[in-house]
């Protein structure tokens, strides 16, 4: 006697068998334009910022120069301590913070000691430059005379600049052209 074959199940799809369906409520579309356009903004305004830190750092570091040459007091300092400074790698120093004490106009003063290129031991006196109205700002004499007020200290924020007024160009004519080609879709 033969049996009939049993009923067949219906398969169950898997992988990518499955129908993707789509979840209740509206469906989430993307103007990717849009989200273009203010990504580009975000940068350039970015781009922005940084030119215009860059410019105010290299004019404040081109004034310190100059105040310290032309209007700061001659001081000694006496190195109270020193910390080396990492290589960008972290595997040796790269240059040494140091710090000291002077006495200017009958106060005595603790500050970092710029202009430092090597270390110095705690007790070490430096002839070093201070401005007489903030004495936070404080130089090697060394260094204050070597130093130079440049305007090579702007090329990098130039640089910047030229990039960004060519980016943002670029940005505005892409956004007329984009407008000129919609209207000419219009009814």
């Amino acid at each position: 006697m033969t049996f009939p074959d049993p009923p067949s199940r219906p398969r169950e799809p898997s992988g990518s068998d499955v129908p993707i369906s789509r979840l209740r409520g509206p469906t989430a579309e993307f103007d990717t334009g849009r989200i273009s356009r203010v990504v580009t903004g975000i940068c350039l305004v970015g781009l922005a910022v940084l030119v215009v830190s860059l410019f105010a750092g290299a004019a404040h570091r081109n004034a310190e120069i100059t105040l310290l040459q032309n209007h700061g007091v001659p001081v000694t300092v006496t190195v109270t301590g020193c910390r080396g400074g990492l290589s960008g790698s972290g595997s040796n120093a790269a240059g040494y913070t140091c710090t000291g004490t002077f006495t200017l106009h009958g106060h005595r003063y603790e500050e970092s000691i710029g202009g430092l290129t090597s270390f110095k031991a705690s007790g070490q006196t430096i002839r070093a430059v201070t401005d007489p109205d903030d004495p936070r700002l404080l130089s090697t004499a060394g260094a204050v005379s070597r130093a130079q007020a440049s305007s090579g200290a702007f090329a990098a924020p130039i640089s910047l600049l030229v990039f960004l007024v060519f980016a943002a160009g670029l940005v505005i004519w892409r956004a007329g052209r984009t407008a000129s080609k919609d209207a000419g879709l219009r009814p």
